[in-house]
């Protein structure tokens, strides 16, 4: 089980830019970037031989929790400048692999049975705010929210069984996301 919780903030709170101040023509620009990236495996292997009644099973379990928030906020603020921009950048990678085999051979009867469950549960947020500020701007004004997620969930079941009498194999697979 891997778990990711992440919080990757730029704020600006309480401030007065007044651009007739300065000569320069001012740019504000609060940016939160959050970069994540994440790979799993979970594997099992079994393997039985040799003469008599054989059974083997293996099983693998991979899971995912991701709450990976990005967020970026003018809040209480008078701003009076040339470009306003408030940008929150999300890029969340996933990588999640469950494989299960099993193998059994015996002389007279064998039971092989493998099988494996990979679940992801992404709760990302990225969220852009300005509250309670007065903004006063001769060029662009822009709150701009960007979530870039990737999710690759893998699983696979192998399963033999051989002899020279009765033989069974299973395999069984389950893929489950949650976004």
């Amino acid at each position: 089980k891997s778990n990711v919780y992440t919080s990757t903030d730029a704020s600006m709170t309480g401030t007065t830019i007044d651009d007739n101040v300065s000569s320069n023509k001012a740019k504000v620009n609060i940016e939160a970037i959050g970069n994540n990236a994440l790979t799993t495996s979970a594997d099992a292997l079994s393997v039985s031989a040799g003469s008599g009644l054989k059974g083997v099973i293996g099983a693998a379990v991979s899971i995912v929790n991701s709450d990976a928030d990005t967020s970026a906020t003018i809040n209480n603020a008078s701003i009076k400048a040339q470009d306003v921009i408030v940008k929150g950048v999300s890029n969340n990678e996933s990588l999640n692999v469950a494989i299960g085999l099993s193998v059994a051979a015996g002389s007279n009867a064998s039971l092989s049975g493998a099988g494996n469950v990979a679940t992801n549960n992404i709760a990302n947020d990225t969220t852009v705010t300005i509250a309670g500020t007065t903004i006063d701007a001769s060029g662009t004004v822009a709150a701009l929210a960007n979530s870039n997620e990737v999710l690759r969930n893998y699983g696979g079941a192998a399963s033999v069984s051989a002899t020279s009498g009765a033989s069974i194999a299973l395999g069984g697979t389950v893929v489950v996301n949650t976004i």
